[in-house]
């Protein structure tokens, strides 16, 4: 290098750190955990919700269709066919188990009228006489038991009920209030 050059070097100390290991992300986890939590107890929720009143009203359409089914039909005017009668037949076991899973909160409501036992009881009896007769069965009977399955879900059913002690309370209200 010649003499007249100079050359100015100047040294920066920089500090350098060794990288830091990944953490494990607990914010998240706590937080994915809560939505998990949360979407679960929205589930049960949800079924519960659909055992509950969802079953009644899908037993209320059953039977309605069935009541139409009687009215479309053709053939002889007098008389039901074999599968219209199993048909009403599975639809009383299909109340029935349904009376059975919501049970204890018809209990007090079966203590107090016990008109959701004995109008079930009476109509299994009255539908398994139908559908296990070789005998062929009229329409008026056939249509007076549709009427008893309505009956016996009105009394039978959780929602009804709850939705009748709700109009009672709402007029008890407005009557109070006028």
């Amino acid at each position: 290098m010649p003499a007249d050059q100079k050359v100015i070097l100047t040294l920066d100390l920089m500090d350098i750190e060794a990288p830091l290991e990944p953490g494990f992300d607990w914010i998240q986890l706590v937080d994915s955990a809560l939505w998990v939590i949360l979407l679960l107890v929205l589930l049960v929720a949800l079924l519960t919700l659909g055992q509950r009143f969802y079953q009644p009203s899908a037993l209320s359409w059953q039977l309605r269709r069935l009541a139409s089914k009687v009215e479309n039909t053709e053939g002889r005017d007098d008389v039901i066919e074999l599968d219209q009668a199993w048909l009403l037949y599975d639809w009383c076991l299909r109340l029935q188990k349904l009376q059975q899973k919501s049970s204890p909160a018809v209990e007090g409501l079966t203590e107090r009228t016990a008109l959701a036992n004995s109008e079930l009881d009476s109509l299994l009896v009255k539908v398994n006489q139908l559908s296990f007769s070789k005998q062929p069965v009229s329409r008026e009977t056939y249509i007076s038991l549709l009427h008893e399955a309505e009956l016996a879900l009105k009394a039978s059913s959780g929602w009804f009920s709850f939705k009748g002690r709700l109009v009672t309370l709402w007029k008890s209200l407005v009557a109070g209030n006028s």
